[in-house]
């Protein structure tokens, strides 16, 4: 979890200290747009993942329901500043909206702090389950908890992607 943690910080960052420096190269902004809007849906997925597979386990196997609430709750702290984040880049991809690289900044300063604090909250609670460690193989369980996951998001052909998110690949010859 961790890993995947600081993969949405990295992705995040990468965002914030592009969204103004894009705009001075218009023919960049289109791929930059999906490339944001990819990571707000990766954050999407990675709670919704969570909310559906891992907390209701964790709930199971500790015996202690609402266990997992405080961070739930934390999602849903978040939640508003990440569908405006959503809305801007859907708007200006779609065309009826502009991209404005200083918006999406105040964007996503208004939702970052509480979206960092629970990402370091949350490890803190799942570090705090070594008290139940008598109750379960917590890295075994992590490992089939997460596959079970990735196979319940993977498309025929395999891939854990949502190929009608983009236009096949095509975008990749911006670069």
């Amino acid at each position: 979890m961790i890993t995947v943690h600081n993969c949405l910080i990295r992705g995040i960052n990468s965002v914030y200290l592009q969204c103004i420096n894009v705009e001075r190269s218009p023919a960049s902004v289109p791929a930059f747009i999906r490339y944001a809007n990819a990571w707000g849906h990766i954050l999407h997925e990675h709670h919704t993942t969570e909310e559906k597979w891992f907390f209701p386990e964790i709930e199971a196997i500790t015996g202690e329901k609402g266990i997992m609430d405080v961070n739930i709750e934390q999602h849903h702290a978040f939640e508003d500043g990440l569908k405006e984040y959503h809305a801007h880049l859907e708007s200006a991809e779609s065309g009826t909206g502009t991209y404005d690289g200083a918006k999406l900044k105040n964007i996503i300063d208004s939702f970052m702090p509480v979206l960092r604090q629970h990402l370091q909250d949350e490890i803190f609670t799942l570090k705090a389950f070594d008290k139940y460690k008598d109750k379960t193989d917590w890295a075994k369980w992590t490992k089939d908890t997460a596959s079970k996951a990735i196979k319940a998001t993977q498309t025929a052909d395999g891939m854990g992607i949502n190929q009608s998110f983009q236009d096949s690949f095509a975008y990749m010859n911006e670069f």
